[in-house]
């Protein structure tokens, strides 16, 4: 990733959040009302190529604030899902890079994983 493209997820991010939208991540089993999201580092510089950690908050079913993090997250593909433009979408699927110390030999040095975001 760089600069333009931390900034764009950033921003997207933050729209979405607040709209109030849910989050579901079947690798991790969060499905909730996402209510916050934090970054870290929170101020991009134009050096940086990864995002260290992204922390969400998940209201759950049960009225329970729920932490999501992700950690290393170094690439992202968003996919709208039902509409081009994604400024206008109210469904997106997020399929991030988040990078694998474990995998530093392979092909592809992380591992990939999916969250949708979508407005009700």
């Amino acid at each position: 990733m760089n600069y333009m493209e931390i900034e764009n997820f950033k921003s997207l991010l933050l729209k979405m959040i607040k709209q109030g939208c849910q989050i579901k991540s079947h690798t991790f089993g969060v499905d909730g009302r996402a209510i916050g999201v934090g970054f870290k580092p929170y101020w991009t510089n134009p050096g940086d190529s990864k995002i260290d950690k992204i922390e969400f908050n998940v209201l759950d079913r049960r009225g329970r604030i729920m932490p999501f993090y992700l950690n290393n997250v170094i690439g992202c593909e968003i996919m709208p899902q039902d509409d081009e433009n994604i400024g206008q979408c109210k469904n997106l699927l997020f399929d991030l890079h988040i990078f694998s110390s474990a995998k530093t030999r392979e092909k592809e040095p992380y591992d990939k994983i999916s969250v949708e975001i979508y407005i009700k």
